[in-house]
């Protein structure tokens, strides 16, 4: 039945045998230098079978492979499999203990054994390399028990299989060098929850849950054979979760190909308590019960062993994880010395997150339940992803006591309350009726377009959660962050559950973004939407397809030579109802990103059309035309078709692709079959925003410039936004807030020649310039609105918030830097740094009769373009997307007036609209108005290299 080298018993497994009372896992013996003989044949079951038995589905690490092909065993779970290690390098087991706390010579990182624990004499036996991320005491979530869970104030948390599964995700290097034909992910979990659910209770579905959330992350990363470890004892509960596991991996095996096995331990135990004798046992006894006391029959217990074997090679050794101290960092193996820098830095932030997490539960137990708006916290280091998740899911529930009390808190769906965002609306349950619905909420939205005295009036006064509402009419909002809630201005805020909205009402969302946590963003979306996610691409530049996730595809578009980046960050969202929400965002998809650091959220509803329209190809400037031509450049296309047509058996090689086999099933039910079907299914009249893409590439000739990077501000506003008299254009003022990525290398010809688009005006008089006599112009008029030294280190975070923030020393000192138009950066949220990409663009006109009376005439004067648009009046136009201030996102132009060139490095997405008023100006920026300017010789903007947080070494 198993295939594992010559092993005469599956695995490994019954090297080791330990017995388990409540949460102690109990003596380990083994023998390190006999070879294995068969005590005990497995029951061999059927993968149909109605309860967990064990099985093979065809795990076979021993036939022959190409020798460069690695064997490799990736192990999570508690101290059955730990060595001690955590994922990185094990101590050398103490095979003659000194005392029952024997296994390593740091007490806090002992193994429950004396010798080598089950999976290493596996991975010797094979010459496979191990990824033991396995840790004593280990359960399978926080969060699930009541003893554990961070939101109880006297719980103690433990390691978990949810930071186990991080952790190995975190180690990415690994991920790249794994043959999943050749890799075994070994997870045993379990025996430490029933202890854990026996002492307090707490909740099993959550478990569960958790446990097949991990194995699906695992097989999006590669796993194509796993083998869990059943418990070696027997509780309702528990059977429960093996019979429910067992369901999945049939499952697993049926849909995704992935080859499974289950080990049934309590046949182990149950054989040796009732007969020891066949495993060349003398006695039962348990024969350790704490670390400080043994049992004189040790030698002759629980042990496996040939009959000439001397007893003294044999020792008794348990451990209570009761007791069980924090992991010491031990570094990972490299092969060069950068990578074992980056590694000594990841351990030592992870046990800086885990330290703070513990001290600041703690904390957090002596606060104030009731309290109405929260304190800002202390500052602590942003890794502390653990400690967030209790936190933000307490401050869940006191908002939700205090403005819904109607709401009855279900603590039966914990889904995402384990990461850094606001958990899903699906534990909210309103008592009046379900009619109270997004689609309800056209009243409720509050337009960009309305004028000053509507703008004021954006807050919503009705009752309806933001979850719940749909913006027929568009709405932009920053995100909320946990050290300006509520924000200072009063403006409402959008959190990532928001935006996304129910996870049973979404059917298939096509998302973008240039970081990426896909571990993360998973626990946002229900498992059977089908998601393409648009990422960076790798360092030769070039589009790939490939399955990272069940039901997850990931493409990445072409950037030739490797050079630029994939910048964009926007989301479609289909919802059941037929309903498509158009999403662009600053915000990377990171937990970070909608935490600690502000951004900005243009979002708008569309409803499907009563009636499909033709696909016209002639239209190629309206907003869904432009979107198409965006998804169709960073390659959604074939991920889409891949989605529709293939499955794990069966996929086409689509030329200039790499493409990797799926594991995703089919879906040939998608809402959107074609991309050309955006603009023919649903109806974009009410979108008055204009899309701006940036697409990387060279663009030559007119017809190809305009559709991209600043050029596409001039034919917006030429065409859409300002009709003036050429000669009332005398100040355009330009602030501009580039935070999150580095500041460009601004001189004063690619500023004046921004300025031409951003004024509406065409380059071809521009371009015709002497390039001698373009170098010399002076800087036009423009505020450029960094944060300041003084603003990040006064931040909430202070400089360890800066990490997204870059201006090098180099770029402010060069000769010519327009330092005298730097001004200060500070939200009007409070005392958080931001990450928005905003551009705010006003005119100033002469106040001269004379100069009235011709704007005036020139509002009537008859048009004979029909492209141009006059709408009347408007100040200015505003900005929000991807893009930061530099020429890598909005082009460099070159050529002649007659044939323009555009470079443009990156893939850069935002929308732009226009501006009524003063008021609506002031709303709709991000930062305080007016910025303050940097006072020369004592202001600096923040300099991330040169902060002492943020070093390479």
């Amino acid at each position: 039945m198993f295939f594992f080298s010559s092993a005469p018993w599956a695995f490994g497994v019954f090297l080791i045998a330990q017995t388990v009372t409540a949460t102690l896992d109990f003596p380990v013996i083994i023998n390190t230098t006999s070879p294995l003989t068969l005590a005990i044949k497995p029951a061999c079951g059927t993968l149909d079978s109605a309860t967990f038995t064990e099985i093979n589905t065809g795990i076979n690490l021993s036939a022959t492979r190409p020798f460069s092909h690695q064997r490799t065993i990736v192990a999570f779970g508690d101290s059955w499999t730990s060595n001690g290690a955590n994922g990185s390098i094990p101590v050398p087991p103490i095979v003659w203990p000194p005392s029952p706390s024997a296994g390593s010579r740091i007490t806090s990182n002992r193994r429950a054994s004396n010798g080598f624990v089950w999976v290493e004499v596996l991975a010797n036996s094979l010459g496979a390399k191990l990824l033991n991320y396995a840790w004593g005491g280990a359960i399978i979530d926080n969060f699930a028990w009541n003893t554990t869970s961070p939101l109880n104030k006297t719980a103690s948390q433990r390691t978990d299989f949810v930071a186990e599964t991080k952790l190995f995700l975190l180690q990415g290097r690994y991920l790249d060098s794994l043959v999943p034909s050749q890799t075994l992910y070994t997870v045993a979990f379990g025996i430490n929850d029933e202890g854990q659910y026996e002492i307090a209770g707490g909740d099993w579905d959550l478990a569960y849950d958790t446990y097949t959330k991990k194995l699906d992350q695992l097989q999006a990363s590669g796993a194509k054979n796993i083998l869990i470890h059943g418990m070696y004892k027997s509780h309702p509960n528990s059977d429960i979760l093996q019979n429910k596991i067992f369901q999945y991996l049939r499952n697993a095996h049926v849909m995704n190909g992935t080859a499974v096995a289950f080990v049934n331990l309590e046949r182990l135990f149950t054989a040796i308590s009732s007969d020891p004798s066949p495993f060349g046992y003398r006695g039962n006894p348990t024969c350790l019960i704490s670390t400080s006391t043994s049992n004189s029959g040790y030698s002759h217990d629980f042990v496996r062993m040939n009959a000439n074997e001397d007893d003294d090679i044999v020792r008794a050794i348990a451990l209570s994880l009761a007791d069980l101290k924090k992991p010491e960092v031990i570094n990972l193996e490299s092969d060069t010395e950068e990578e074992d820098d980056e590694e000594i830095r990841f351990q030592a932030e992870l046990q800086r997150a885990l330290n703070t997490s513990k001290a600041e539960a703690s904390r957090t137990s002596r606060e104030n339940a009731k309290s109405s708006a929260p304190e800002l916290q202390a500052v602590i280091p942003t890794s502390a992803f653990l400690s967030e998740r209790a936190k933000l899911e307490k401050e869940r529930r006191e908002r939700q006591k205090r403005l819904r009390p109607d709401v009855i808190d279900d603590d039966h769906d914990h889904d995402s309350g384990r990461e850094d965002d606001e958990p899903p609306a699906k534990r909210q349950r309103l008592s009046s009726s379900s009619g109270v619905r997004a689609d309800k909420g056209k009243a409720n939205t509050a337009s960009l377009y309305r004028s000053s005295s509507s703008a004021s009036a954006a807050v919503p006064t009705t009752n309806v959660p933001t979850i719940e509402q749909v913006f027929w009419g568009g709405e932009f909002r920053q995100t909320a962050t946990r050290h300006a809630e509520p924000r200072k201005d009063g403006q409402p805020t959008f959190r990532l559950t928001e935006i996304l909205g129910k996870k049973s009402d979404l059917s298939f969302a096509i998302m973008s973004s240039y970081s990426l946590d896909f571990s993360w963003i998973y626990e946002f979306f229900d498992r059977s939407v089908p998601v393409i996610m648009v990422a960076q691409p790798d360092a030769t530049g070039q589009p790939s397809l490939k399955n990272v996730l069940p039901n997850w595809i990931k493409t990445t578009p072409l950037l030739r030579g490797g050079r630029g980046c994939m910048h964009m960050k926007f989301m479609l969202l289909f919802y059941k109802t037929g309903r498509l929400r158009v999403v662009v965002s600053t915000a990377n998809l990171i937990a970070y990103d909608y935490r600690d650091m502000e951004n900005t959220v243009w979002l708008q509803d569309l409803p499907l059309r009563s009636s499909r329209i033709p696909h016209d190809p002639k239209v190629t400037d309206d907003f869904a035309s432009v979107l198409q031509r965006v998804l169709y450049s960073v390659n959604v296309e074939p991920a889409l078709k891949t989605m529709i047509k293939d499955n794990v058996r069966h996929f086409s090689v689509i030329p200039m692709l790499r493409v990797t086999a799926f594991t995703s099933s089919q879906h040939p039910d998608l809402p959107l079959k074609a991309i050309e079907e955006l603009r023919m299914f649903w109806d974009w009249s009410k979108v008055k925003a204009h899309l701006v893409p940036s697409i990387a590439g060279k663009h030559e000739g007119w017809p190809a410039v305009v559709k991209t990077g600043h050029p596409r501000l001039m034919v917006i506003n030429a065409r859409h936004v300002f009709t003036w008299p050429e000669h009332l254009f005398s100040a355009l003022t330009t602030e501009n807030d580039p935070q999150g990525s580095s500041l460009g290398n601004y001189t004063t010809q690619w500023l004046n020649e921004f300025h031409w688009s951003a004024r509406g005006e065409s380059a071809e008089d521009w371009l015709d310039e002497p390039k001698k006599r373009r170098e010399k112009l002076p800087f036009p008029s423009v505020k450029v609105v960094f944060p300041t030294r003084a603003t990040v280190q006064k931040s909430q975070l202070g400089e360890e918030g800066g990490g997204t923030i870059f201006c090098r020393r180099k770029q402010w000192v060069a000769k010519n830097f327009p330092r005298d138009h730097f001004y200060d950066s500070k939200s009007k949220g409070g005392p958080v740094l931001m990450h928005s990409k905003m551009i705010l663009a006003t005119y100033k006109v002469p106040s001269s009769s004379n100069n009235r009376n011709e704007l005036e005439d020139s509002e009537t004067e008859d048009d004979s373009d029909s492209d141009v648009q006059i709408i009347q009046p408007a100040i200015g136009w505003a900005y929000i997307g991807s893009h930061n201030f530099t020429p890598s996102a909005w082009g460099t132009l070159s050529g002649s007036g007659f044939n323009p060139i555009l470079n443009i490095s990156n893939y850069e997405l935002g929308v732009m609209f226009p501006l009524k008023d003063e008021a609506a100006v002031d709303r709709v920026a991000c930062w305080e108005r007016p910025p303050k300017k940097y006072a020369r010789g004592n202001d600096e903007p923040w300099m991330q290299e040169e902060s002492i947080y943020h070093q390479d070494g």
